[in-house]
């Protein structure tokens, strides 16, 4: 919290403060799509990075799949429409703030989407994919893909911090995903 607290008093653009509201969006389309679908929320739990929203079954039948497909995708999706609506609000007159919170929608939208094992996407892989083949074959798979992804995201990352000398949240992103798909107690 005080590492937090740190980055809002520094951080005289309030570039931090804007993507914990867009981050803050996307997880209000989460809990929006829940609403309407009649789940119900059992907990929200804030990690350093991310939020963990669990309702009443985190294990969904295949017949209620298409269910949480819809709320894994309202997230990226609440992201990408509001990134549209911030552009064309810039092109019409709007300041450098709104584009800028216009890239940090699209950029979180975007991200979200690639078939990473901890992000909506790859949890939309895994659906899919347990529809077809066995659950440890399709965890298997999906860990593949997201190192697939990862690697070159981390190698983006880094480029990304020699050229720029100071951007590293590319950087920390990848390897912040890429301990996850390595070091989790429930890979297989």
């Amino acid at each position: 919290m005080v590492f937090i607290t740190f980055i809002f008093v520094m951080d005289k653009s309030y570039t931090a403060i804007f993507g914990v509201l867009s981050a803050a969006m996307h997880e209000l389309g989460h809990i929006l799509a829940i609403y309407l679908k009649k789940g119900n929320i059992k907990e929200i739990a804030f990690g350093i990075v991310n939020i963990d929203i669990s309702g009443e079954s985190d294990n969904f039948s295949k017949a209620e799949s298409t269910d949480e497909l819809f709320i894994l995708l309202s997230g990226p999706l609440i992201n990408l429409v509001l990134s549209l609506v911030l552009k064309l609000i810039y092109f019409n007159g709007g300041c450098y703030i709104i584009n800028l919170i216009s890239y940090q929608n699209l950029f979180l939208g975007i991200v979200n989407l690639l078939p990473i094992s901890s992000l909506d996407g790859g949890r939309i892989l895994y659906i899919l994919l347990s529809k077809k083949l066995d659950f440890i074959l399709a965890e298997r798979i999906l860990n593949i893909i997201s190192l697939l992804f990862l690697i070159p995201l981390c190698i983006l990352g880094f480029l990304l911090l020699i050229k720029s000398k100071y951007n590293f949240s590319l950087l920390i992103l990848g390897c912040y995903l890429l301990s996850y798909v390595l070091f989790r107690s429930d890979n297989l």
